[in-house]
């Protein structure tokens, strides 16, 4: 198990079950925000029972991942930003979970139907980036 310097042995498995927990949720929510947002028929969606434990887990894994990041910037960020590691892939991954926490925000109060839309196309797609980009950040870190 990769060993990030200066955090504790559990921080690296938090943060992974922190994205995968987001990404499977997220996955699960799409077929409902197309046939919500969207007004698109889907052969399968999640329950309504299942919904809010799904989208509870989603917004929990979301929050986790922010105070997992803030604690990323402290050392590991920074420390890699000024001897010049990974620099691309690093700030696309912090771009995109900004632009993830921004969009997150804009699910529940964007005002027109159609900011709705967007944000939650966008959301979707963010997601489905960060965990390529961290994938790649994660297997070319040396």
């Amino acid at each position: 198990m990769l060993k990030i310097k200066s955090y504790p042995h559990f921080f690296y498995p938090l943060l992974l079950l922190a994205l995968i927990s987001g990404l499977t949720s997220g996955l699960l929510l799409i077929p409902t925000m197309l046939e919500f947002k969207l007004d698109t028929p889907v052969d399968w969606r999640l329950s309504g029972s299942l919904q809010v434990p799904v989208l509870f887990t989603h917004a929990l894994a979301g929050w986790v991942l922010s105070l997992l990041v803030g604690a990323l910037w402290q050392t590991h960020m920074r420390n890699n930003w000024r001897r010049a590691r990974h620099r691309l892939s690093g700030t696309i991954n912090a771009l995109t979970l900004v632009l993830l926490g921004a969009t997150a925000l804009g699910l529940y109060y964007a005002g027109s139907s159609e900011l709705q839309v967007a944000t939650a196309l966008l959301h979707t797609g963010l997601g489905i980036l960060l965990i390529l980009t961290f994938s790649v950040h994660a297997l070319f870190r040396r």
